[in-house]
């Protein structure tokens, strides 16, 4: 069964999609701060997504980066994890609050591009973390946000570890953007979007002595065209409960 939901609005201007930097920085150390700083000025990223920070809020004020605003979320009453988004100083971005969670370190931001609007998401798994519980999480919150803004496009930066990834394929749609081994012999970070404009990504060097790739893909300029798009999910187990859930809180 599938159910189709509008994508895009009939419009002849051309939609930006951001360019974004994503790692695992295992501890976001100020040395390890600067060198990020170079990465960001070398390849100009619209968005940089961090997984591991293993910072406390105390911490969160001396990790800047000039041209860059930032979003935290931090392990709860836990050593660990943590994940940010940094989003360039001359874009327009909503944190989307309500959706953060610190169980297993998620964020989420809506980059408010009028043509062509994108939810990004930056989310930790560990490695000893329940699979069902953030299938469940990432099955449900892509559904509410989509039905609060059908005709947005998502992508969802980050490091799943273990989890089976074919489940997050089908919500909705997504695929793979990264094409490569990011930590010794196994593929653990990942760039999933629905938006097919998108390449595949690149690889850069890990941050200092991290043993995860960094990834970067690449944005660019695309006309949305004069038809209206529609993406088609998948409904599984893990969608059906959420599907009647969210249906009863909009209600």
């Amino acid at each position: 069964m599938h159910t189709g939901v509008k994508n895009a609005q009939p419009r002849n201007q051309p939609a930006f999609l951001p360019t974004i930097l994503y790692t695992n920085c295992r501890s976001l150390t100020q040395w390890k701060l600067e060198e990020l700083a170079i990465y960001a000025e070398l390849h100009k990223p619209d968005l940089i997504c961090l997984t591991e920070t293993w910072l406390t809020a105390d911490k969160e004020e001396a990790r800047c980066i000039d041209g860059y605003k930032n979003f935290f979320c931090n392990r709860k009453n836990r050593i660990g994890g943590g994940v940010a988004i940094l989003a360039a100083n001359n874009l327009s971005v909503t944190h989307l609050s309500s959706h953060t969670t610190r169980t297993f370190s998620a964020i989420w931001l809506m980059i408010n591009n009028a043509n062509l609007p994108i939810i990004i998401g930056c989310v930790y798994h560990p490695p000893n973390a329940d699979n069902d519980t953030t299938i469940n999480y990432i099955t449900d919150t892509t559904l509410k946000l989509l039905m609060k803004t059908p005709h947005a496009q998502l992508i969802i930066a980050g490091d799943f570890n273990k989890l089976p990834m074919s489940t997050i394929y089908e919500q909705p749609k997504f695929r793979n953007t990264v094409a490569l081994q990011t930590r010794e012999n196994a593929m653990l970070d990942y760039i999933l979007t629905d938006i097919p404009e998108y390449d595949l990504s690149e690889e850069l060097a890990p941050l200092a002595n991290n043993d995860h790739c960094s990834i970067l893909l690449r944005g660019v300029k695309i006309k949305t065209g004069k038809y209206t798009r529609f993406k088609k999910r998948k409904i599984t187990k893990y969608t059906k409960q959420h599907v009647h859930q969210a249906v009863a809180e909009q209600n």
